[in-house]
């Protein structure tokens, strides 16, 4: 439960978690590696294992399975491509600007009337009681160069 959104150049995301009947500050759910940007939204140990995937290598035959472990939905922005990731880990491209789970539909309004990311993940914030707390970015421009 959460939202993150993407505006055709920066990614943003709140930090609200939950787990049955509580919310809690969840923590930052951006982050990046090997030149793409990621927001996660989903269970929080799905999310782990997800993320741990990336940071090895991603590789198809090694691919976790993540519907025993809970859903995960994830935006990944590559600098070319905006892709959805989804619990199998299949990925495909959708259009920019785009936002998902939780507080999806209030941030799609948002960015079509014309918002950046992070304003219309505030705004769906004021209306999904499952996005909340601080609200972080994330563009390209950030990350470090890559070393070639």
């Amino acid at each position: 439960m959460t939202t993150i959104a993407f505006d055709g150049k920066t990614l943003a995301g709140d930090t609200l978690g939950g787990g049955g009947c509580f919310l809690y500050e969840n923590g930052d759910k951006l982050f990046a590696h090997d030149g793409a940007i990621y927001g996660v939204a989903g269970e929080r140990q799905a999310i782990e294992i997800f993320k741990e995937w990336i940071f090895d290598g991603a590789q198809k035959d090694r691919r976790p399975a993540l519907n025993e472990e809970g859903c995960i939905n994830v935006l990944k922005w590559d600098g070319k491509t905006l892709w959805c990731i989804e619990n199998r880990l299949a990925a495909f491209p959708v259009s920019v600007p785009h936002a998902i789970s939780s507080g999806c539909e209030k941030a799609m309004g948002a960015l079509l009337a014309g918002a950046d990311a992070k304003r219309s993940v505030e705004i769906a914030a004021q209306l999904d009681p499952h996005t909340g707390g601080k609200i972080t970015t994330l563009t390209l421009d950030d990350l470090p160069p890559v070393n070639t």
